[in-house]
């Protein structure tokens, strides 16, 4: 056999990779975790985009705000320029100089007006564009963070430490009938347990981890450790079955 064929480089296709002597061929991806990936990298794109939109949907609201404040003050202005008595104006009418600067003021007050009602139909325009593309980017955001659930469940549950856990229990559960069954026998044997240990035997306890009964909370803190690291980290460890 080659050297090459010794280290493992050779393929079924009889291609081979160039790598130091004895190292180990690189590990196939797992893909369970590459979906999960993709999905986590896609939710996050998703929140980013989102707290961008939010981001700008805010300044929009505050500029718009700037702007109805402006446009009532011009209005106002105008209003005014426009209010005039009868005499002021006879004597205006009289001096047309000042008639023409008069005329001049109000027109340039009048296209402030305009200029900005349109900047608010601008920004009002924006805020609606905005406010739907972040309808959009919500109701994109929960597909993608229920893509992210489905992935993370089929990593779970096709997941060798899964399965550890379940047969873990299967084991303690045989585990426990054995130790009961050993206490039959003793009380055959001896004509009856005593009544403290018949109990203890006997006692049935409830199932429901959540119960005020003697439960071991290891296991389930090692996997709600493991499933928050996972909810961003799909390179994420699980722990072995039912191991603390």
């Amino acid at each position: 056999m080659s050297d090459r064929a010794k280290n493992g480089q050779f393929t079924r296709d009889n291609r081979f990779r160039l790598r130091p002597d004895g190292e180990p061929p690189p590990p196939d991806p797992d893909p369970a975790r590459e979906r999960l990936k993709t999905a986590l990298a896609a939710v996050k794109e998703e929140e980013e985009r989102l707290a961008a939109l939010e981001q700008a949907l805010e300044r929009c609201t505050e500029e718009g705000r700037a702007a109805r404040r402006a446009a009532r003050d011009s209005a106002a202005l105008l209003a005014e320029m426009r209010r005039t008595s009868p005499g002021d104006l006879a004597y205006a009418y009289a001096n047309n100089s000042e008639v023409l600067e008069r005329s001049h003021a109000v027109d340039v007050q009048r296209a402030a007006v305009a200029r900005d009602q349109r900047e608010i139909e601008r920004l009002d325009e924006i805020e609606s564009a905005l406010s739907s593309e972040i309808r959009d980017a919500e109701m994109r955001l929960r597909l993608r963070r229920g893509a992210v659930r489905d992935a993370t469940s089929q990593l779970i549950c096709s997941s060798r430490q899964f399965h550890s856990l379940l047969d873990e229990i299967d084991r303690t559960q045989a585990r426990l009938r054995g130790l009961r069954k050993a206490a039959a026998v003793i009380s055959k044997e001896i004509g009856g347990l005593p009544r403290d240990a018949h109990g203890r035997v006997w006692q049935v306890w409830s199932l429901d981890p959540d119960t005020l009964e003697p439960v071991d909370p290891e296991p389930a803190a090692a996997w709600s450790r493991a499933l928050a690291e996972l909810a961003h980290d799909a390179d994420a460890l699980l722990p072995n079955g039912a191991d603390k």
